[in-house]
């Protein structure tokens, strides 16, 4: 069996294993939305950033992938809560990956040292080292191999003993490209969105980049309640205009969307399963968002 260098992930599902094309995680256009939470925090998230895949950068003789990063931020004075925005200021970053697709494996350059961050082509009972900032923590085991549908495509999801972690091909981990591993009790990290801006991820929510104060300014207030929620939602929306109402999984698919044109709209949610939703509001005044949990 197969010992690894690896590093993090976390989620779960069920599907039967087949042959399919393997699907690159460092492909042009890639960005992946990331938020660091804790437990303790308000509204759970304490800081988020986006990580753009930028230009190939060559160092002793071997070409990397070098990432770019974004600092998303609230809309709103206060606690790290919904809404949030993008900033346009783009900063380089020491992240350098380098993939080959050939053996479906993707390396990063820590300082000197290249480690082992994903492979994709583990298979069940193949041993795996966990690695929290490029240090070997404890060693696991691969618990299950499927494929799933995320981000718009099915893809070859690896699911190794613990938490448990899971590595979901073409995307990495839903805890960051380069967090696989950041997962803690009562804090870590979490993927918010991952797209491409060159061919979109169809129904992907992902935090909007300001490109100016009248695109922060333009948030749509309204209310939502209960929340929780096992069924009855009651939404609250005072507007001149007709607006379209969307809610979102985790995964950014849209698993519920209506119009709202009347100041009081009640939704029944009793067929979603429970767990985390993004619910938002588009009208022509902008664009407001809220978390939902259906219990």
């Amino acid at each position: 069996m197969k010992k690894l260098l690896l590093s993090l992930i976390a989620i779960s599902v069920y599907f039967s294993t087949s042959a399919q094309d393997y699907i690159p995680l460092l492909q042009p256009g890639n960005f992946w939305q990331v938020g660091n939470y804790a437990g303790t925090a308000e509204c759970d998230l304490v800081s988020a950033h986006r990580l753009n895949l930028s230009s190939d950068t060559s160092i002793n003789g071997i070409v990397y992938k070098r990432f770019t990063r974004q600092n998303i931020y609230p809309v709103n004075d206060g606690p790290f809560c919904w809404p949030f925005a993008t900033s346009p200021e783009v900063f380089e970053t020491d992240i350098f990956l380098r993939e080959d697709v050939i053996e479906k494996k993707v390396y990063q350059l820590l300082g000197e040292e290249e480690i082992l961050l994903y492979d994709f082509s583990l298979e069940i009972g193949d041993m795996v080292d966990v690695m929290f900032f490029g240090e070997v923590d404890s060693e696991s085991v691969v618990s299950d191999v499927y494929y799933q549908e995320y981000f718009g495509m099915e893809r070859r999801v690896i699911e190794i003993a613990g938490p448990p972690f899971i590595f979901i091909e073409g995307v990495g981990s839903l805890n960051g490209i380069v967090t696989p591993f950041h997962q803690f009790i009562g804090s870590g990290s979490e993927l918010m969105c991952f797209d491409n801006y060159i061919n979109p991820v169809p129904d992907q929510f992902c935090v909007p980049i300001a490109t100016s104060t009248k695109d922060i300014e333009n948030v749509v207030a309204f209310e939502l309640f209960p929340n929780p929620s096992s069924s009855i939602v009651y939404i609250t929306f005072d507007s001149p205009t007709r607006a379209e109402l969307r809610v979102l999984n985790l995964n950014g698919q849209e698993v519920f969307a209506q119009p709202l044109d009347s100041e009081k709209t009640q939704l029944d949610l009793s067929d979603l399963p429970k767990g985390l939703y993004v619910v938002s509001i588009l009208s022509e005044e902008g664009v407001g968002v809220k978390k939902l949990v259906v219990e």
